[in-house]
């Protein structure tokens, strides 16, 4: 018999399965009675075994992850979903049905969101950006308006009587200060195209958003 065992002879009965050919692994795990108890009910009212009551809400668990996109945004939603307890339960009323509570919840989801929020990207020159399009619409100050400058002798204007040197050298003076007017003009024109951009964008972000939640949620109607 000792020679045999020293030889290696491989025992009688079923080899053991690899770790990936497993369907199954065991585990141990210890429960308070309570838990236990509530798990057991749970497993009974969905027609499953313990083991697989436990095996369904690891598995829910993970899932919940995937769908609310990750570990950094299921802590997201449970902090607001903490915040709405904790507000509900000062307030003695639920958000879902009293306005007051409602209100004092999303400021609190408001600020969460914020908190939460990314800074934005910036270009090379440090503005801040948002779809690709600059936030920075800073104009120069505007110009002293050109005054128009009329001859000493207004009749001179429909005559052939030559300008005299000080009323041209004035004309020559209002023209240059009304190319600064008109590049400024030309400056706020553009800025409006910009600032008018970012708003199409930002406000195209925004009905994304709340036709998605329309989609998933539609609003009560109002009595």
């Amino acid at each position: 018999m000792l020679a045999r065992a020293k030889t290696g002879k491989r025992k009688r009965g079923r080899p053991a399965l690899k770790p990936a050919q497993r369907k199954r692994s065991n585990v141990t795990i210890r429960f308070r009675d309570e838990t236990k108890t509530n798990l057991q009910r749970a497993a009974s009212a969905a027609g499953r075994s313990l083991s697989e009551e436990i095996e369904a809400r690891v598995e829910q668990w993970r899932e919940y992850d995937r769908q609310f996109g990750g570990k950094e945004l299921h802590s997201l939603f449970r902090m607001m979903g903490a915040t709405a307890q904790i507000i509900e339960e000062r307030k003695g009323q639920s958000c879902t049905t009293d306005f007051d509570t409602f209100l004092a919840v999303k400021a609190s989801w408001l600020q969460l969101m914020s908190n939460f929020s990314p800074r934005p990207q910036r270009d090379s020159k440090g503005s801040e950006l948002i779809g690709g399009l600059s936030l920075d619409f800073e104009l120069p100050p505007p110009p002293t308006p050109a005054a128009y400058p009329m001859p000493k002798n207004a009749l001179l204007l429909h005559s052939d009587v030559p300008l005299s040197k000080e009323e041209i050298a004035a004309y020559e003076a209002y023209e240059k200060k009304l190319k600064v007017n008109i590049k400024w003009l030309e400056a706020v024109v553009e800025a409006q195209k910009k600032v008018k951009a970012v708003q199409q964008h930002i406000k195209a972000l925004k009905d994304l958003g709340k036709e998605t939640a329309v989609e998933l949620f539609p609003p009560r109607t109002r009595g």
